[in-house]
């Protein structure tokens, strides 16, 4: 599917939240588009420039709270996840000084108790993160980062043709099928 096809399903997808009867898992209300100024903003606070397609879903279809998990999270007055953070407030909260979240990491979907599925900035691919908090504090003992998908677009078309994403233990089986080389799934194969 092209990015415009994309959008355009999720153009669509907006329209059908509208309707009253409509209901969903998580409530999840699709927040006005984010400005020019919202994503100069974000980009410029995050350091990094945002990858066209999901400055194009920012602008064109919504500023977040629609998407897997509690909705994708928005920049500036968008969608915020479930502390009240933007995008930019949740990644600089990870990735502050001495963290243990890697700087290239973005993110992106949350799915509560710091379970996030994250765009990576520098390679595209998503990823989620599996948080170990075994020790008891805040900061969790480990975090596994596994692969989720090779884009965004990618994954926004399973979800949006109701492909159940929220399992980690199908995500821990894919990655060691794909660390041994082994594929049994067409998002994986680079087939659609």
């Amino acid at each position: 599917m092209s990015d415009d096809e994309l959008i355009e399903k999720l153009k669509t997808l907006k329209r059908w939240f509208r309707k009253p009867r409509v209901r969903v898992s998580f409530p999840q209300t699709i927040a006005p588009v984010a400005t020019d100024q919202e994503l100069s903003d974000a980009e410029q606070r995050l350091g990094r420039t945002l990858p066209p397609l999901l400055r194009r879903i920012y602008r064109e279809v919504g500023n977040g709270g629609f998407g897997p998990g509690f909705g994708m999270i928005g920049v500036g007055s968008g969608h915020k996840n479930p502390l009240g953070f933007d995008l930019v407030q949740n990644y600089r909260s990870l990735s502050a000084e001495d963290s243990w979240w890697p700087d290239w990491l973005v993110p992106l979907f949350d799915w509560g108790c710091a379970s996030f599925t994250c765009l990576d900035l520098d390679g595209g691919e998503l990823k989620r993160s599996i948080p170990d908090f075994d020790g008891g504090d805040d900061e969790p003992d480990n975090v596994l980062f596994l692969f989720e998908e090779k884009s965004l677009a990618a994954y926004l078309t399973r979800w949006l043709a109701g492909e159940q994403l929220s399992r980690p233990e199908t995500l821990l089986l894919l990655e060691r099928e794909r660390r041994e080389g082994r594929t049994t799934r067409s998002h994986e194969s680079g087939t659609s």
